[in-house]
């Protein structure tokens, strides 16, 4: 005796929906019914809300952002430290690009190039 193969009803129901994206849900599940596809209008609302919605879309960060692991802030969505550890990082960067004016001239560097 053969074995009944599956039907992927969701796949059938995008197909229908494609074919008739006009068309209700209550009528493309008496269509699909016709077929010998079982559904309910319901599914099929459901499975159109997820088309609509683009369900499958990877989310994420945006790009060009760098990923910042749970590890790497203290809890409020900073990173690093409290403030007195950002003067003491940006007084070790000064001191080791050979003082203030350096400092601006390498940070106005940047942002010229962040621009570009």
């Amino acid at each position: 005796m053969a074995k009944a193969t599956k039907v992927n009803k969701s796949a059938a129901i995008r197909e229908a929906l494609n074919a008739n994206p006009d068309k209700q849900p209550k009528w493309i599940a008496e269509t699909l019914t016709a077929k010998g596809v079982t559904v309910t209008a319901q599914m099929v609302s459901t499975i159109k809300s997820k088309v609509k919605a683009g369900a499958g879309k990877r989310r994420g960060r945006k790009p060009g952002r760098p990923a910042v692991t749970k590890a790497a802030t203290n809890g409020r969505g900073r990173t690093g430290g409290d403030a007195y550890d950002d003067v003491q990082s940006t007084i070790v960067f000064v001191q080791g690009v050979g003082g203030l004016d350096k400092a601006k001239q390498l940070i106005a560097l940047l942002e010229a190039a962040r621009r570009m």
